[in-house]
């Protein structure tokens, strides 16, 4: 998850070579630091930069999935709600969400 606007999504296209990688593929674990040569080699400069400035934890915890919209982290169907309904207020323009019986069959 990057500090990006709106997405935490890198800009770099993926390529084939990094769909499995998972965060820790990217820190070299004997020195607990960035592997830059890797992150330079899959991400555009711009996510590189980003993606260097951000600091490693010196403990090495596992990865772990977490949910950005909610303060405990985790993804809960409240969560899920109260996110799509802020995303409703903020839609401007575009498709407009429709949040009857018939959206939470599609979830």
């Amino acid at each position: 998850m990057l500090p990006q606007p709106d997405s935490f999504k890198v800009l770099t296209p993926i390529k084939p070579e990094a769909r499995l990688l998972w965060v820790a593929d990217l820190i070299d674990k004997g020195d607990k630091l960035w592997c830059h040569s890797m992150i330079e080699s899959l991400f555009l400069p711009i996510d590189t930069e980003t993606i260097l400035s951000m600091p490693l934890c010196p403990s090495c915890l596992r990865d772990s999935l977490m949910w950005h919209y909610s303060t405990s982290v985790e993804l809960t169907v409240k969560s899920v709600y109260k996110f799509i309904l802020g995303q409703k207020g903020q839609a401007s323009s575009g498709p407009s969400l429709n949040l009857s019986h018939g959206f939470w069959k599609g979830v």
